[in-house]
C-alpha cells in the first residue's frame, strides 16, 4: 500500500479548512491512525482523492472532509479548541496556555491574525515548519510542537496526576468531534509499556513522531509512504 507524505499534509489542510469542524493539532493524526488500523485488519485499500473533497476510505470506515471556503485562519484554529473547556473541564488558564502555544506554532506555518491561508501556502509553511522542528529536535532544543503538547496534556489531564487515562483520552476525542470509544486504540498505540495510562513524555513523543515523522507510524502499520 502506498501513501505519500504530501497527501497526508493535504488531508491535514482539508481537515483544518472545515470551519465548523471541531479539530485541534492532533485530530489529523487520530483520524489517520484510526483509519490505517482499520485498514490493517480489513485489508482494504486506502485511497486519497485530490480536489474539493479529500476522502480516506477503508472498509466500514469512511471519513470525508470538505473544504468549506478553501482557507484556514489562526482565529479558526483557536476557536476550534473551545470544546475542550467543556469536555475536559479545562480552566481558563489552561485554555489560554494552549491558545498561546498554538498561536506560535501555527504562526510559523503562516497563520497570522487576520490572514487567510490557502492550501498552497499552508503546505509550503508546514514543510518549512517541519524542517525547523526537526532541526530543533536534532539539537536537543525544545520544539514549538512540544509546547503545544504540554499545554494539551494539562487540559486532558483533568485530575492533574500527570497520567492520562482512557476516560480522559475519550473526553479529549469527544471534544475533537471523534468517537470517544476509540480512546482504547490510541491508548494501545501510545502506552508502549502497557501501564494503563499515557505519560506526559509518551504523549509528546508520540504526537511529535506522528506529526513530523508520519512515515514511521505508517511503517509500523504496514503502510509504505512514498
Amino acid at each position: 500500500m502506498k501513501l505519500t507524505e504530501h497527501k497526508i499534509r493535504e488531508a491535514m489542510f482539508d481537515v483544518a479548512a472545515q470551519c465548523k469542524c471541531r479539530t485541534d493539532l492532533t485530530k489529523h493524526r487520530i483520524l489517520l491512525i484510526s483509519i490505517i488500523q482499520e485498514n490493517r485488519h480489513d485489508k482494504q485499500p486506502i485511497s486519497i482523492k485530490h480536489g474539493h473533497h479529500v476522502t480516506v476510505a477503508t472498509g466500514p470506515v469512511t471519513t470525508t472532509t470538505t473544504n468549506r471556503d478553501g482557507y484556514v485562519t489562526i482565529e479558526e484554529m483557536i476557536d476550534n479548541i473551545k470544546p475542550l473547556q467543556d469536555y475536559c473541564l479545562a480552566t481558563p488558564t489552561k485554555m489560554d496556555r494552549l491558545a498561546a502555544a498554538l498561536t506560535v506554532f501555527w504562526g510559523e506555518v503562516g497563520l497570522k491574525p487576520g490572514r487567510k491561508v490557502n492550501k498552497r501556502m499552508f503546505l509550503r509553511g508546514l514543510n518549512k515548519l517541519g524542517r525547523k522542528e526537526l532541526e530543533r529536535e536534532a539539537r536537543g532544543r525544545p520544539t514549538l510542537h512540544s509546547a503545544v503538547a504540554h499545554a494539551l496534556f494539562d487540559i486532558i489531564d483533568q485530575n492533574n496526576n500527570n497520567q492520562l487515562t482512557e476516560i480522559e483520552i475519550g473526553n479529549w476525542m469527544a471534544a475533537s468531534g471523534l468517537n470517544p470509544t476509540d480512546a482504547r486504540r490510541m491508548m494501545e498505540e501510545a502506552d508502549k509499556k502497557k501501564k494503563g495510562y499515557i505519560s506526559r513524555e509518551e504523549l509528546i513523543e508520540s504526537e511529535f513522531c506522528s506529526f513530523f515523522h508520519p512515515e514511521k507510524c505508517m511503517r509500523q502499520l504496514g503502510i509504505r509512504v512514498v
